[in-house]
């Protein structure tokens, strides 16, 4: 799946109400992509669906950065 696809997916699955923001740069190979998550979603959760589907990138170069 193409990270802009996987990123609404997943800011669809984990939406949460807006209190405050968490920046995630996702980089698999040499494509990046930057998401904006809403404050009181379930953050783990968003990043272990993120590393669930970068595994089948199978990418050595994929990385998640999070920034609070």
């Amino acid at each position: 799946m193409h990270l802009r696809k996987l990123r609404k997916y997943i800011l669809e699955t984990f939406h949460g109400k807006n209190n405050g923001n968490y920046i995630i740069d996702i980089l698999s190979g040499t494509d990046k992509v930057r998401m904006i998550v809403e404050g009181d979603t379930d953050i783990g959760k968003v990043i272990e669906e993120w590393n669930r589907h970068l595994r089948e990138y199978r990418s050595k170069t994929s990385r998640i950065l999070l920034y609070g």
